[in-house]
């Protein structure tokens, strides 16, 4: 299996304003963040898992690497979710024009 070079694609820093408009986006952007520093910390133990000079990845000999390839394919799908969700919220709140909702 080959991965792709994924591109920075961080979410802008919470300000308090997004927060009382929608407070789960703390805690979606503490679980993004810390999505993050798992793939980075994974590939840093287990560089082969980006693959040979041909993309191919060989991991018959280690389990622990099965389980940690197995984590970053679904890490990814997972971001992907959190940066939709907060990108509905966003139409949201500026469909509304609400600055607070209460």
């Amino acid at each position: 299996m080959s991965r792709k070079a994924r591109a920075d694609t961080r979410p802008a820093v919470l300000t308090l304003e997004e927060v009382l408009q929608a407070p789960e986006l703390a805690a979606l952007d503490l679980l993004a963040h810390a999505l993050n520093v798992v793939r980075v910390a994974i590939v840093a133990q287990h560089p082969y898992l980006l693959g040979d000079e041909r993309g191919c990845v060989d991991l018959d000999s280690d389990p622990i690497a099965q389980l940690a390839d197995r984590l970053l394919e679904h890490a990814f799908p997972l971001e992907h979710i959190l940066r939709r969700y907060r990108a509905a919220i966003a139409n949201t709140i500026r469909r509304t024009g609400d600055e607070f909702p209460f």
